[in-house]
């Protein structure tokens, strides 16, 4: 391809990181709503406060080499995720609602297979 190629690769690139980075954003401002019953301004708020103190900093970097660190402290949160999340079934057991036809196949017309696809993309 011409080396001109590259400047339509990266816009398309930075148009998906883009996306990618504000669709993230929002899913957090939804999830931090529930899971603390805000309103819509403080929700919009969370957002802001983490896209300007937590995305700015690693959009800004020099090097990429320092997030090693940030990716151990990830898979050490997913860890703690994966132990609660043990610990909590154990002790208060598997929800009613939850049956093998809802977990491979849904209550509606989604199925997990669904939810994993919108994960993947």
């Amino acid at each position: 391809f011409h080396p001109s190629m590259s400047v339509l690769t990266g816009a398309v690139n930075v148009c998906n990181c883009l996306g990618s980075g504000a669709g993230y954003l929002i899913v957090c401002g939804q999830v931090f709503q529930v899971a603390t019953g805000a309103n819509e301004p403080t929700r919009r708020l969370f957002v802001l406060v983490v896209g300007v103190f937590v995305c700015a900093p690693l959009a800004l970097a020099r090097h990429v080499s320092f997030m090693r660190h940030l990716a151990a402290g990830s898979v050490a949160a997913l860890l703690l995720l994966v132990v609660t999340v043990v610990w909590f079934l154990g002790e208060h057991g598997q929800d009613e609602s939850v049956t093998p036809q809802t977990l491979w196949f849904g209550p509606g017309g989604a199925t997990i297979f669904t939810y994993m696809n919108s994960i993947n993309n």
